[in-house]
């Protein structure tokens, strides 16, 4: 084992690492935003919305992530005539596989919450959408921590599969230097080792808050 074909090439998996990290972040933003818009519609909204959000949710979730990536790189040059980049197509497709997923955290978060405190809220005039906001919703987000935070490293852990369209990620930058040194071990290693750090940081750091938290919202 010779771990100097890692250090030697360092900056260049690091370029990788930095878009594993923009990708993953960008994607978990948008992912929670769906997700809170779709489960907040299948909740709360109304029946013909929560139905068509009802689609998405399981439609998505019964097809497989890789297929989405590759759909979304190749189906629209074909349909439209232009496409995304890979880069802003992994966002794409990570993003929507995952929205659908937080989707469902947010609809039974929201739903976690007892009746009787939303009709303690509007029996003291409160509208609502003022007790969604100020009742349900901080409860709901505290109970949600642990599944966004399982959910938000699988989104890390994904982030790798787009290297087969081409996405310099660092799963990809690995293996083009692979390719050129034949030292697989080592690099792959060390790639492994970086993805655990990452997601086991975010899980751990989420842990960490919720257990600080979880008292307020377990009423």
């Amino acid at each position: 084992m010779n771990f100097d074909v890692v250090l030697d090439n360092r900056d260049f998996l690091l370029d990788g690492l930095r878009v594993t990290v923009f990708i993953s972040a960008l994607a978990i933003v948008i992912s929670l935003a769906i997700g809170l818009l779709v489960g907040g519609v299948r909740a709360y909204g109304p029946r013909p919305l929560a139905a068509v959000a009802a689609v998405y949710v399981d439609v998505v979730r019964s097809i497989p992530f890789l297929v989405i990536l590759m759909w979304l790189f190749f189906a629209p040059p074909i349909m439209l005539g232009v496409g995304l980049s890979p880069l802003w197509t992994a966002v794409a497709a990570l993003a929507v596989h995952e929205g659908a997923y937080f989707a469902e955290i947010f609809r039974a978060g929201l739903l976690s919450v007892r009746a009787g405190q939303t009709q303690a809220g509007l029996a003291m005039g409160m509208t609502k959408m003022l007790v969604i906001r100020r009742i349900v919703v901080p409860q709901a987000t505290i109970r949600m921590l642990p599944p966004l935070a399982t959910y938000c490293g699988a989104i890390v852990q994904k982030s790798a599969v787009t290297s087969v369209i081409a996405v310099e990620e660092m799963t990809r930058q690995a293996q083009l230097l692979t390719s050129v040194t034949y030292r697989p071990f080592e690099i792959f290693t060390s790639v492994m080792v970086v993805y655990a750090v990452i997601v086991y940081s975010l899980i751990w750091a989420v842990e960490a808050v919720y257990k600080r938290l979880a008292p307020r919202g377990a009423s």
